[in-house]
């Protein structure tokens, strides 16, 4: 569906055309969730990634003003230093990865940091360490039956709370309660 969208900026890779021009929004406060323009803000953000030809940016004043590498951080910093560990042995290995403290840090420090290592393929799979480890390590504590855990879900989706499933020894499900 198209919407009629400009960006505050388009940045471009003139040098290497595989890389897809990344749209940048400098969204304010006041003027966007004030004035309530969330909804026509997300429709017109999700047509220009349903295009297929540009990746997306938000910044805020705010994402400026945390420009110190360690104000921000996505992650709770156990996982946020393991995903150092990965990207550091990445690097190490010669598999290109972006800077974790960077990728991990707020918009503004992403954004540099994609500008320097703009392969999506390498933002990928620093991305997909920073998911699977958090699993892997409750894999070891919080291992379910796959139906009670289904059973599980089902009712916190119609509502109910969240009933933990026993945990089993010999589980093939992992789910962190704590997320649900």
């Amino acid at each position: 569906m198209a919407v009629q969208c400009q960006p505050d900026f388009l940045l471009r890779c003139p040098e290497d055309e595989s890389i897809l021009p990344v749209a940048i929004f400098t969204d304010g406060f006041e003027f966007h969730v004030l004035t309530n323009r969330l909804a026509d803000d997300m429709a017109k953000r999700r047509a220009i990634l349903s295009s297929g030809r540009y990746l997306i940016w938000n910044l805020t004043w705010d994402d400026l003003q945390l420009s110190a590498i360690d104000s921000f951080c996505i992650l709770q910093p156990p996982i946020a230093n393991k995903v150092e560990i990965f990207a550091n042995a990445s690097l190490s290995q010669g598999i290109p990865v972006p800077s974790a403290r960077r990728a991990l840090g707020n918009p503004w420090q992403q954004l540099l940091e994609f500008i320097a290592r703009p392969r999506s393929a390498s933002w990928r799979r620093l991305a997909e360490f920073s998911v699977a480890f958090p699993l892997e390590v409750l894999a070891g504590h919080r291992t379910y039956a796959e139906q009670a855990l289904f059973s599980s879900l089902e009712d916190w989706q119609k509502g109910k709370s969240f009933a933990q499933p026993p945990a089993l020894d010999t589980g093939a499900w992992v789910c962190n309660p704590m997320l649900v």
